[in-house]
């Protein structure tokens, strides 16, 4: 499990298109059949600061610096000053394909009269870069630059990296899938929506429905009996009455049923509360369950395979 650091520089000229974007990237190769592990990654911008920008209005400019195993593509999202959005920015940093992203956004003209001021923030923070994170198998590293400015301008970027790895060696199945389920992460999607928008109205009940009515929800009592099934507090030597599947696959289906409003969830007649579903017994649901479990296979060291 060799430890290897790459030090590397994107250094060149991106020459900015008409809609006020470049795209300046370098591939690195590295040996294939490995399982690659981050263990400390930092970067410095050796212009010193982002380049000013080059719009006569006091709007800013922006970068976006990344490191990941394919190159990285543009989407349809937004980001930036509220007063200036940059249009089609990159991946997010919580995608899988990123290893490290870095943004920057700074105003034009000199340091002292901006107009806005100098923006960074990057991912994995500093803390956090400086330890173990991220894992992949694509023998390759892109270090890509994102740029945002005056159409048509010529912007000088010279950007450093540090990334210290290790590498162990894998089989060709967990390389061979690693590097597909990355190859897969690439391909981005151009808009992004993973959250649930919930009105301020229905926040008291969206979880615990009495909440709306002032209080919590009455609840069974469980009885001792059935208490002790749950929780095995019986003897070592104490009999037990046994309980069939059935009986059990009735009650965690009673504890999940709908009731009236102001009824307590659960089934009465048992009694049994609708706590107890959280206390399942391995293995047992409500619901058909196979005749046979599937068989078990093992490695030739004694593991059980993963099927």
């Amino acid at each position: 499990m060799p430890v290897n650091e790459i030090e590397e520089v994107l250094v060149g000229v991106v020459t900015v298109g008409a809609n006020g974007q470049g795209y300046l990237t370098k591939k690195i190769n590295i040996p294939e059949g490995m399982r690659n592990m981050v263990l400390t990654i930092d970067v410095m911008d050796d212009m010193g600061i982002p380049w000013g920008n080059l719009l006569p209005e006091p709007s800013p400019n922006a970068q976006q610096f990344f490191i990941t195993p394919y190159p990285p593509q543009i989407t349809d999202e937004s980001w930036g000053h509220i007063s200036k959005v940059n249009e089609n920015s990159g991946p997010l940093a919580g995608d899988e394909q990123v290893l490290f992203k870095q943004t920057a956004i700074i105003g034009n003209g000199d340091i002292q009269d901006m107009g806005y001021a100098p923006y960074y923030q990057q991912f994995p923070n500093d803390e956090v870069g400086a330890r173990p994170t991220k894992t992949w198998y694509t023998p390759t590293l892109y270090l890509t630059m994102m740029i945002w400015n005056a159409p048509e301008s010529t912007i000088p970027v010279m950007y450093s990296a540090y990334i210290k790895i290790k590498q162990t060696k894998v089989n060709r199945v967990e390389s061979t899938m690693g590097r597909y389920k990355e190859f897969l992460e690439a391909q981005c999607r151009l808009l992004t929506e993973t959250a649930v928008a919930i009105p301020n109205g229905r926040l008291t009940g969206q979880t615990f429905p009495m909440w709306t009515h002032g209080g919590i929800r009455a609840e069974l009592m469980i009885d001792s009996a059935t208490a002790v099934q749950y929780y095995n507090r019986a003897g070592a030597n104490e009999a037990e009455d046994m309980v069939s599947l059935a009986t059990w696959e009735n009650r965690f289906g009673s504890a999940t049923t709908m009731v009236a409003f102001d009824a307590p969830f659960g089934d009465a007649a048992i009694p049994l509360p609708d706590w107890v579903k959280i206390f399942d017994v391995a293995g047992v649901t409500s619901g058909p369950i196979r005749q046979y479990a599937p068989p078990l296979k093992y490695e030739d060291n004694g593991n059980t395979m993963m099927l």
